[in-house]
């Protein structure tokens, strides 16, 4: 699949913005959109985004309440669907942090730090979406 053959706007905006991003892989993006379709990775992308809202809130929650299985849900949750869409680094940190904080319950100031930076980092991918798909909301 190549971005010059995606009909979807959002689509080619989405693929250009990732594209652009080292932490990224387009290439994954496109392979699922050619084996799936367009529509059905534009609803994966909208849930994703969805999926993005909900783990930043549950991490910082994680961190305010001191309930990591909350951290570790969160992580857990979106790694492997992040790698698939594309978002490489992104999945491939939220798998390490909910090995690390299953591992280490998250007693560590360092661990923590790095769950709040997740978190931040969560808002700034749904923001790809968010920010390329002014009508993302309608694929939920």
């Amino acid at each position: 699949m190549e971005v010059a053959s995606l009909s979807h706007p959002c689509l080619r905006q989405i693929v250009a913005a990732i594209d652009g991003d080292v932490r990224c892989r387009s290439q994954a993006l496109l392979t699922v959109i050619d084996d799936t379709s367009q529509e059905v990775v534009l609803r994966i992308l909208a849930h994703f985004s969805e999926s993005l809202s909900e783990a930043a809130k549950a991490i910082s929650s994680s961190i305010d309440g001191n309930d990591f299985d909350l951290a570790w849900r969160a992580c857990h949750k979106i790694a492997g669907t992040a790698e698939l869409l594309g978002f490489e680094k992104l999945g491939q940190d939220s798998r390490q942090l909910s090995v690390l904080v299953k591992a280490t319950r998250a007693k560590d100031p360092a661990t923590i730090e790095q769950l709040a930076q997740h978190a931040s980092a969560c808002l700034e991918y749904r923001d790809v979406v968010v920010k390329n798909c002014g009508n993302w909301k309608e694929y939920l």
